[in-house]
């Protein structure tokens, strides 16, 4: 199913500097709690030794793009890692409009049938950002993108070649990552992709390395 595009100008503003307004709207509270005592208690550092911060995050979307990170890839590294922005960061970003930009280069790449690498590493920021950015973006906007994620996962998971370094980040880490950060909340069929695709990937390391080799300074 392809998603409608959402207009910048019709997303509400919102601070991202410890204030943020609340835009929940429908969702249910308690999975709001508990998917954010989840966040609270998971940090980063749990599964990435190393780094300070977001830093780990950077490192993959850096070699993905080959330039030093925006200040959107700034901010939602450090959102994912649970850090309040500084002032000057916060005002640099607009997050819901970075939000539907985000919908919307993903639609248009699946519709196109080509998800570049660095599509997914952007991708893989916001699934780890999503439980800090939840109050921020209007309740549609973020159940949008989240379903928009799931539908990447899905997309890159269908790749046939099982050593493709897209389908182990988008296919594998995306909706793991994803499971992560949201709980039940998650796409449960989203997940058991992501655990086959992550798998196959382990089970060819001769290939799926040379893949990742092969594919150039900035996909290695």
């Amino acid at each position: 199913m392809t998603m409608s595009p959402i207009a910048p100008d019709s997303l509400a503003p919102a601070s991202l500097n410890g204030q943020h307004e609340d835009h929940r709207g429908t969702r249910i509270e308690a999975i709001d709690d508990a998917m954010m005592k989840r966040f609270r208690k998971q940090s980063l550092t749990a599964i990435v030794s190393g780094g300070t911060g977001g830093s780990p995050l950077r490192w993959g979307r850096g070699l993905a793009k080959g330039a030093p990170p925006s200040a959107v890839v700034m901010a939602l590294s450090e959102l994912a890692a649970g850090r309040e922005l500084s002032k000057k960061l916060a005002r640099a970003i607009d997050l819901p409009t970075t939000a539907a930009e985000m919908i919307r280069t993903i639609d248009e790449a699946i519709s196109g049938g080509r998800v570049e690498l660095v599509i997914v590493s952007d991708a893989l920021l916001w699934a780890y950002a999503l439980p800090a950015v939840a109050s921020s973006l209007q309740d549609e906007v973020w159940q949008t993108l989240r379903q928009t994620l799931d539908r990447l996962a899905v997309h890159c998971g269908e790749d046939p070649d099982p050593s493709c370094c897209s389908r182990l980040i988008g296919g594998g880490e995306l909706p793991l990552a994803l499971a992560w950060r949201l709980g039940s909340v998650a796409d449960p069929l989203s997940v058991q992709s992501g655990v086959a695709c992550a798998g196959q990937w382990l089970a060819a390391p001769e290939a799926s390395i040379g893949s990742a080799i092969c594919g150039g300074g900035v996909h290695a």
